[in-house]
């Protein structure tokens, strides 16, 4: 490499790094864990490990269990950091799960020696472990019928409590209890099974990882073939990180400032509204019923849990905030997660929102604001200067999105491609056109016009805007290790 090219590398990690968390936001140990990644792979933020770490922490801690999945590409690391959890005892990773690889039912003349039970026996009968999938959509692969199954399953395990009912031996009844928590990794292939697993019941927190440019995709091209002969030293090495980090116990801070209590609620009523689902008829696909919106109380609880994680792996109270902000929006479906983003610049009219929606047709657009708009989050009024409506966030939405700290004067975009705020906590910008770059925050002008019709209700002038108002929960007990 040239002197020219070294320096050009050289400044591109140097503006790379400032986009990462200040090692002032954390433990020196958990600045260390960070530092030995950051020689092997190519970390500017260091989210995904902060929230794989995270989650291991807060299903050790008393509480709820919760699962999350880090959603990204190919090769964008995630297997690598869940690789590094196997060093802990508590974490058992899996591939494709089926229900009688969860809880066996063999018969007592068919098991063999030294078999375990499946892998819920393996964490115990009232034990505590972390399933840890490094390929959740092997899973996602199953036949409609074994996935269903399993998500199934899945509901009452995070509960803690899972019968399993079999005619093996003239009929027994296999029933595990106790704590199992979940991190896994998986592609974007989740997107198409958001419905289902809305209906039966959201039980995963979500985490998107990083949109990179160009000559970011290039420089982790060269950071993995910097290290690819020495595969094996570098996953010891990442092991060992984790393992130090967690070998002397986790110390949780109770909060002290009583606007961080009120973080998981007023995420949890925002991205209720957004990602609750309807039922649609199999063949116009019209809405056919329109559930009661998604109880907040469950995910509030799981939020809660995780910012607690964040603070037991050494992450400041604020930090640990942003970095909860950033989990819950990345909770919302994909394509409603850039519409929320277009809607916090301002209003929007369906032309605009088509047209900066680069890849996904009027209908997809049109479905997807029918949906949020039948469970309130989003309304449609005609401002005075235009007559093409206009959507825009109800009022207790808005609101919650301000002391969450996102509004239409954040910063909506960092040089990441990730969208952000003034506290630095983000929603995932995967819109790309130069119309969504440029775009002012109060820009009312009308979009070009698209072809098709909107979906739903006729627009009105406005829609209810009830606020609602709840007490902040006081703070969690000091945990247990």
């Amino acid at each position: 490499m040239s002197i020219a090219n070294e320096k050009q590398v050289g400044n591109a990690e140097n503006h790379r790094e400032k986009k990462g968390v200040n090692v002032s936001a954390m433990t020196p140990q958990l600045a260390a864990t960070i530092a030995e990644f950051r020689k092997y792979l190519d970390l500017p933020d260091p989210g995904p490990l902060l929230v794989a770490l995270a989650t291991v922490a807060a299903n050790r801690i008393d509480g709820d269990a919760i699962w999350v999945l880090e959603v990204g590409p190919p090769s964008s690391g995630k297997s690598e950091i869940l690789g590094s959890l196997t060093a802990l005892s508590d974490v058992h990773p899996v591939g494709q799960v089926t229900e009688a690889g969860l809880l066996s039912g063999s018969s007592t003349k068919d098991v063999e020696p030294g078999a375990s039970g499946g892998l819920l026996m393996k964490i115990g009968i009232g034990g505590r472990g972390v399933i840890c999938f490094k390929d959740f959509g092997s899973t996602l692969s199953l036949n409609r019928e074994g996935r269903r199954s399993v998500l199934a399953a899945f509901r009452e395990i995070v509960d803690g409590d899972w019968t399993r009912v079999l005619g093996t031996d003239g009929g027994r009844i296999y029933r595990w209890h106790g704590k199992a928590g979940a991190i896994g990794a998986v592609t974007e292939e989740i997107e198409r099974h958001s419905s289902v697993m809305a209906t039966m019941g959201e039980r995963f927190l979500l985490y998107r990882m990083p949109r990179l440019d160009d000559d970011e995709r290039e420089t982790r091209i060269e950071k993995a073939m910097e290290h690819g002969p020495n595969v094996e030293q570098m996953r010891n090495d990442l092991r060992s990180a984790v393992y130090t980090l967690f070998k002397d116990g986790l110390q949780e801070t109770e909060s002290a400032y009583p606007e961080q209590n009120r973080i998981p609620i007023d995420l949890a009523m925002v991205v209720t509204s957004w990602r609750s689902s309807v039922i649609r008829d199999g063949s116009k696909r019209n809405i056919e019923v329109v559930p009661q919106t998604e109880n907040p109380a469950r995910i509030a609880k799981n939020f809660q849990q995780l910012q607690r994680g964040f603070r037991a792996i050494g992450l400041s109270e604020d930090e640990a905030g942003k970095r909860l902000v950033g989990v819950g929006l990345d909770c919302i479906p994909l394509v409603r997660g850039n519409i929320l983003r277009m809607l916090i610049e301002g209003p929007q009219s369906t032309s605009d929102i088509s047209e900066r929606l680069v890849g996904y047709s009027r209908t997809t657009v049109d479905r997807h604001l029918a949906e949020v708009r039948a469970h309130r989050g989003v309304e449609v009024k005609t401002l005075e200067r235009d007559q093409q409506p206009r959507w825009i966030l109800p009022n207790r939405i808005a609101e919650r999105l301000a002391r969450l700290g996102i509004g239409r004067d954040s910063d909506l975009a960092d040089s990441s491609g990730r969208s952000t705020n003034s506290t630095g906590a983000g929603i995932p910008d995967h819109s790309r056109s130069e119309k969504s770059e440029t775009a002012s925050y109060s820009r009312f002008d009308g979009g070009s016009s698209g072809t098709g019709k909107t979906e739903g209700p006729i627009p009105e002038k406005s829609e209810d805007r009830e606020r609602e108002s709840e007490k902040s929960q006081p703070p969690v007990n000091r945990i247990r290790d």
